[in-house]
């Protein structure tokens, strides 16, 4: 049987409108696959055979306890040494277990999840796959 979450499986358009199993139909022209759009997208990242992100060697990750400590600090030279976290664009979690308390943000379609997760990206510098723009146009 099919492995159904290899990375090549299926095929989307860049704006992720379309998808397919094959490069027909509509959006055929931008359509590329799943594993192109993330090396395209996260270059410094690579996928493991279960399909979790992980760093290629020499790229910076976060780890969750000494971002918390961070963000939970006011010491002005802890934030200095940390700037690095915050600059330099995304980043993703080094994978160690989080000691502090789980949190869950559970939510219903349209009541601002993209926003939450997006407006979180900007704070932390850590990826949670939000792909929308903050950007309003009036």
């Amino acid at each position: 049987m099919q492995n159904l979450y290899r990375e090549d499986f299926f095929y989307a358009d860049k704006m992720f409108n379309y998808w397919s199993t094959n490069k027909n139909g509509k959006g055929k022209e931008t359509m590329e696959l799943f594993s192109e759009r993330f090396h395209r997208l996260y270059p410094g990242y690579m996928l493991d055979k279960n399909m979790r992100i992980r760093a290629k060697p020499g790229t910076p990750v976060l780890n969750i306890n000494e971002l918390l400590r961070v963000l939970r600090s006011s010491d002005e030279k802890l934030w200095k040494e940390s700037e690095w976290m915050f600059k330099g664009g995304f980043r993703f979690l080094d994978g160690s277990p989080n000691k502090s308390n789980k949190i869950a943000f559970a939510s219903f379609p349209r009541s601002g999840n993209t926003f939450l997760r997006k407006y979180s990206e900007m704070l932390t510098g850590v990826q949670t796959g939000a792909d929308n723009t903050l950007d309003i146009n009036i």
